[in-house]
């Protein structure tokens, strides 16, 4: 049964800096758990977009930009332009396993990885709706398929179509309204009214994100610059073997690790990866402080354990039935 008021994390408001510092802790507390969790959709997602990109990087892509001055830099800057795009825009769907599971982990509720799944079995088609559709998290995937690969560089597919467009219209909803995985997977809100008085996905979204967009916003552009820059040190991490073999004159600088095919393959996707485990533990975090904030959620949790344990105590479920093996007092 849920503890409601035992949590793992205790439940009181905190600074942009405090949730930042909490997420390292969170993190660190269940890596192995976020880590499996967060590879449901991501590491398939991440294998997918390098394998409808990958080409970017061969004899295809450079002939491609072969009109320009420098085309092996054009092509490793096409390739980034193309990884990272997607990689922002399916992000939220992503890390949908990781946030249903961290959300009961805080509630010392564990969930296996079998239980993980069939709670996410009942979400799928509302999140690929909302995240995958409506917020572009899997549009991005069919254009990809509409850029020939024999022509020269198409820049209204692929820089007004994917980065202006795209992960702009995706960059504004979710820099407002930045707890959609949240509601979807933690809150289970349906999308559409079936019963009367019930909480629907977009009403919960306007009521939550509504008073606080200016921070909302604000912590979301913390976050990006966080994950940027996680992503440099994490990737700038293997360059450092490199860079010793350079000066000992064991490889050539050409071959360094910032223009291997391999690293950019597999060891920059992973680095993404793991930043995005990092964004999504802070954007749960401000989730709670929002909720703290604006509902006095900490004492609606402690109201809520207090109900539990007199109805246990009076052989009552929450429903207001007697348990089956106690009898009515005649």
């Amino acid at each position: 049964m849920l503890q409601l008021d035992k949590t793992e994390i205790a439940i009181r408001g905190r600074s942009t800096l405090e949730l930042l510092d909490l997420s390292l802790l969170v993190i660190r507390r269940y890596w192995w758990q976020l880590l499996t969790s967060s590879a449901v959709l991501g590491l398939p997602l991440l294998a997918l977009n390098v394998s409808l990109i990958g080409w970017m990087l061969g004899e295809q892509g450079r002939f491609a930009m072969s009109d320009l001055e420098q085309p092996e830099m054009a092509m490793q800057n096409r390739y980034l332009l193309h990884l990272f795009s997607l990689w922002f825009l399916e992000f939220p769907l992503a890390s949908l396993p990781a946030t249903v599971l961290i959300g009961n982990q805080i509630f010392f509720e564990k969930l296996s990885f079998r239980r993980l799944l069939s709670e996410l079995r009942p979400l799928a088609w509302r999140a690929v709706l909302v995240l995958g559709v409506l917020r572009l998290g899997l549009m991005a995937l069919p254009l990809e398929l509409l850029i020939v690969r024999d022509d020269p560089f198409n820049p209204f597919l692929e820089i007004v179509m994917l980065v202006l467009f795209f992960c702009g219209w995706s960059a504004l909803r979710r820099a407002s309204a930045p707890y959609a995985p949240e509601i979807l997977g933690l809150e289970s809100c349906r999308l559409r009214l079936k019963k009367k008085g019930e909480l629907t996905y977009w009403r919960r979204s306007r009521s939550l994100h509504g008073p606080i967009v200016g921070d909302c916003i604000g912590r979301f552009m913390t976050s990006a610059f966080v994950a940027a820059a996680m992503v440099v040190m994490l990737y700038s991490l293997t360059l450092v073997g490199d860079f010793v073999g350079v000066r000992r004159g064991k490889v050539e600088v050409i071959n360094s690790i910032l223009s291997n095919r391999s690293m950019l393959y597999t060891v920059l996707p992973l680095t993404m990866w793991l930043a995005g485990i990092y964004v999504t533990v802070f954007r749960f975090l401000t989730y709670l402080d929002s909720r703290i904030r604006l509902e006095g959620w900490e004492v609606e949790l402690q109201l809520k354990a207090e109900r539990t344990r007199l109805l246990a105590a009076m052989n009552v479920t929450p429903e207001g039935q007697l348990l089956q093996d106690e009898a009515p007092v005649a």
